[in-house]
């Protein structure tokens, strides 16, 4: 008989970073999955063919809420007794974490994807680290999902632990077969949006301040003054509970004729083909997934120079890396990439090369569960 491997995320849509890695781990593992409820955990456990868990976790500290989830992930891993619990994101952490602790599950799993408390100040930075360092003080092993990653819990001397990578990072590497032009078909959006002769700045994620979707709103509407042809096509939703735009991007975003928000899209291939150049001015990644994803479709990438995202794309090779924060360095890079076609077609040519060399999924699923699979036994 197999042993348990408990996968626990705060919300389903973080469960997208293990999609089709499962079906790897289910080799050695019988695989159950816990998250908050929603259409998307029941997708992924139809999908996968996994056993899914409804526990409603809040991703903002709410301690009523917290210790009610805490008591439902004490309760499940007491009863299907995983050999293994392995848990992401800051919340299912360390609510995974304790509660594993006090189950004594043998193999406690953290995998760190990206760090809270970077972009906060003062008490709640002070208490989000606190309750990193004691994530990784109650797991038995930390894992981290870039280099950056690992050197800034390191230096922020959150854990003494031994920090873990899994080849180049990332969680799930990227499918190359599937993120590829050729293989992927248009979306259906109204031709009369994007006449002929258009040129797409695209972004996809949250929309939210600190994915830096104000300064990119600002930059794009102080371009399209003088380049009209221009246009921002939008994948993704808004949030209003943490962080939200402010109103004048709220506002830019539904009336402005040349923005194109779109929503959520669960398959953004055709929206990343439509694009000329993706834009992503996060504010803090672990990793940055969809930047991988657009490098993969042959875009030229403009991100910030931040943990994580400095290591998929290399600076002037396959890609424009600018500070965070800064609406003036975006708007230059998003004008040098509309008046220079020389540098777009270089950037775009060395792309996808560059993602495939370093973190194609088939490789990175292989060396994931040798890893989990050498310190389980």
């Amino acid at each position: 008989m197999k042993d348990t491997f408990l996968l626990i995320t705060t919300v389903p849509q973080s469960l997208n970073f293990y999609k089709g890695q499962v079906q790897v781990l289910k080799s050695k593992y019988h695989i159950e999955v816990a998250s908050s409820p929603g259409q998307r955990l029941d997708t992924f456990g139809e999908l996968e063919d996994v056993p899914i868990h409804e526990v409603p976790m809040k991703r903002e500290i709410s301690i009523f809420s917290d210790v009610v989830s805490l008591y439902r992930l004490f309760k499940l891993i007491k009863k299907t007794k995983p050999k293994v619990v392995h848990a992401s994101t800051p919340k299912a952490g360390f609510l995974g974490m304790l509660s594993a602790f006090l189950n004594k599950t043998p193999v406690r799993i953290y995998f760190v994807l990206g760090l809270r408390y970077e972009g906060t100040r003062g008490f709640k930075r002070r208490f989000l680290m606190l309750i990193e360092s004691l994530s990784c003080k109650l797991a038995t092993h930390v894992f981290a999902v870039s280099n950056g990653t690992k050197k800034t819990l390191e230096e922020n001397k959150i854990t003494s632990k031994n920090i873990q990578i899994i080849w180049n990072g990332s969680i799930n590497g990227i499918d190359t077969k599937q993120f590829n032009v050729d293989a992927t078909s248009n979306p259906a959006i109204d031709k009369n949006l994007i006449p002929d002769g258009s040129f797409i700045y695209g972004y996809v994620g949250r929309l939210v301040g600190d994915k830096g979707t104000n300064e990119l709103i600002d930059a794009f509407t102080q371009l399209h003054q003088s380049h009209p042809e221009i246009r921002l096509l939008l994948i993704g939703d808004f949030e209003d509970i943490q962080d939200p735009v402010s109103d004048r991007t709220r506002s830019l975003i539904k009336n402005h004729p040349a923005i194109l928000y779109q929503g959520y899209q669960s398959n953004v291939k055709p929206y990343l083909k439509l694009m000329n150049v993706f834009v992503f001015p996060s504010y803090r990644e672990g990793f940055g997934m969809v930047v991988m994803e657009a490098a993969a479709m042959e875009k030229p990438v403009i991100c910030s120079n931040i943990t994580g995202c400095n290591e998929i794309i290399i600076d002037g090779h396959s890609g424009v890396l600018i500070p965070p924060k800064s609406t003036d360095m975006l708007l230059l890079a998003m004008k040098s990439l509309r008046t220079q076609p020389e540098l777009l077609e270089k950037l775009s040519t060395n792309a996808r090369a560059s993602i495939i060399q370093r973190y194609e999924q088939q490789t990175l699923w292989k060396h994931s569960l040798e890893a989990y699979a050498k310190i389980t036994g």
